[in-house]
This record gives structure tokens, sequence and C-alpha cells, in this order.
């Protein structure tokens, strides 16, 4: 039975090892941040206990904040403490794990959905890499308010400059203003695309509203939702003119809420 057992052991571990999604791959997430992050404008975000005892073998030397301090969670403090510490700051590196445990309130997560722009959102075994930007430039853009279906008005938008310019490997950013005519009673989906000349896709986001911290079927009549996207321009996208559009579809079937100039909307251009 030993004998049998090392054999086993010597076949299955040697790949468990070497498979960064066969369990929570730091060391991958190191090198992505420390290939991409500045310690100057750049932050990590940790969100559950034993996680800095880990991420020190890996820190790549950015600054690091681990939350929520204190159990069970304050939500004034947490979001507190995360104002104070993305001030001034450009991309954020969240790491989540056992969140159910360690935020069950999603605190953490909600006030970066609604306050910054996820770029990233991937598993790496048992724990979630979310990219995030921030934008203290962003400046309304005029825009007519449209209606989608009988209950939600687009009723504006913001980005930091328009039109944008983003390089290749850089993020597009816009924030979409929606007023409630109705309460909903499904749940809808936003996708924002950049589509090239050929109105093929660049780029896409596509989820529930505030980083799904809002999903439409919580929406209230006379309210108003403030939606955040981040589009990632991939690397050797060639420079030129792009078209930024959103719609708002149902992930059952696919199809999209309409207005009288189509099923999508025109946010404008980036270049």
């Amino acid at each position: 039975v030993a004998v049998l057992v090392v054999g086993m052991a010597g076949m299955v571990l040697p790949g468990y090892y070497q498979d960064a999604y066969a369990r929570d791959n730091y060391k991958g997430i190191a090198a992505f941040i420390a290939g991409r992050g500045d310690a100057v404008r750049d932050l990590v975000i940790l969100d559950a206990p034993g996680q800095q005892e880990v991420w020190r073998y890996y820190d790549p030397g950015l600054p690091v904040l681990a939350l929520p301090s204190q159990r069970p969670p304050s939500a004034a403090e947490v979001e507190a403490q995360l104002a104070e510490a993305t001030a001034g700051r450009r991309n954020l590196y969240a790491l989540f794990w056992a969140t159910d445990e360690a935020d069950p309130q999603r605190l953490v997560e909600t006030w970066l959905d609604r306050s910054a722009f996820k770029a990233l959102d991937t598993w790496q075994g048992n724990v979630r890499l979310a990219t995030y930007v921030l934008a203290n430039d962003l400046q309304p853009l005029p825009m007519a308010p449209v209606h989608l279906g009988d209950a939600v008005i687009l009723a504006g938008q913001a980005q930091p400059e328009a039109p944008q310019h983003v390089e290749a490997g850089d993020a597009a950013l816009v924030q979409l203003q929606w007023e409630v005519l109705q309460a909903l009673d499904r749940r809808y989906n936003v996708s924002v695309q950049l589509l090239d000349a050929a109105n093929q896709v660049v780029a896409q986001r596509d989820g529930e509203p505030a980083g799904g911290s809002r999903p439409t079927d919580s929406w209230k009549a006379g309210e108003r939702i403030v939606d955040n996207y981040a589009l990632p321009v991939p690397f050797g996208t060639p420079p030129g003119e792009y078209r930024l559009v959103a719609a708002m579809y149902d992930p059952q079937n696919g199809q999209r809420l309409t207005h009288a100039g189509g099923d999508s909307v025109d946010l404008g251009r980036v270049w």
C-alpha cells in the first residue's frame, strides 16, 4: 500500500504543483501585477485573513491594503479606509478569497464596483483577481435621454475626455447613468462594446449594473443608477477611430431592449 501511495503521489503531485489553476495561483497573480503595476499609482487589496502571510512570499512591491480589519466588518469603517487608501491611485488589484467568511456582506467588492471601473475579473484556482481603474477626471458628455423599453432611460454618461484617447493595453472608461421609470421584474445585463470601422467588436464588457451590485430587479421607480465600465483595449490593436456603444439585454434569450433608434446607444468615439 505504501509503495502504491508513493507511486500515485509521484504521478499526481508534480502536475498539481505545476498547474497554476490546480490551486490558488498567487505566484501567477504576482507576476501579472509585477509586469503591469506601478508602486506609486497602484494598490493591492486583500480581503481575507491569512492572505497577508501568503502574499508576503510573492509581493512584487506594491502598497497593500488588507480589509476588513475587524470582525464583524463595519461598513462605515471599510468604506472610509477604501476611500482614503485609493485617493490619488490609478489601478487597483483586488484579491478575493473565502469572501463568504471574510466579507459576507461584500462591503469591499461592492464599494469597488460602485466607485471604480472593473477591467478584469478572473479565477486563479480558488482566488479571484479583479482589476479596477479609478477615474477622478470624469466629465459629463451631452446626450439626449434614450428610453429603453418602458421602464428604463439611459439619461446620461461621463467619460474622462471626449473623444477618449486610449493606448493599446489601457482601458476605455465610461460611466452610464440610468433613470428608472418603473420597477423591473427581470435581471437584465448591460453590454458596452468598442467597435471598429467594420462594426467588429474590439473590446467588450458585459454584466449586471454596478459590477453586479445593483441587479435591475432591485431597481425602484425614481432611482438613478450609476454604472461604471472599463474596456481593456487588447495589445496590438491598431491606432484609429473606434465607436463606443451600450445596450441592455435579457441574458436568458439575448434579446435587447429597443428604442426609437435601434437596440444600442452610441456613446461617442475613442481614438
